[in-house]
């Protein structure tokens, strides 16, 4: 919010879910970190990817989505 501004796509219905309709984890790489986001709600999951993919315009080439990450190190 700090950098893109409160009128970020998906973000109020990420602020609006409650602490058992969204999860957010976050895991250490040996290169840097991963951080998840997860719901069991269609809304909230909408307004995840609505807020991955503005971030991810936003950033242009030095973005990266998970698909076109390169794989996690195995543990």
């Amino acid at each position: 919010m700090h950098i893109h501004g409160v009128d970020m796509p998906g973000l109020a219905d990420m602020q609006a879910a409650h602490a058992n309709e969204m999860s957010v984890d976050y895991r250490e790489l040996v290169d840097g970190a991963e951080i998840t986001y997860s719901s069991h709600l269609p809304k909230i999951v909408a307004a995840i990817h609505r807020w991955f993919d503005a971030q991810l315009n936003d950033h242009g080439g030095d973005a990266m989505s998970h698909d076109k990450a390169a794989p996690a190190e195995s543990q």
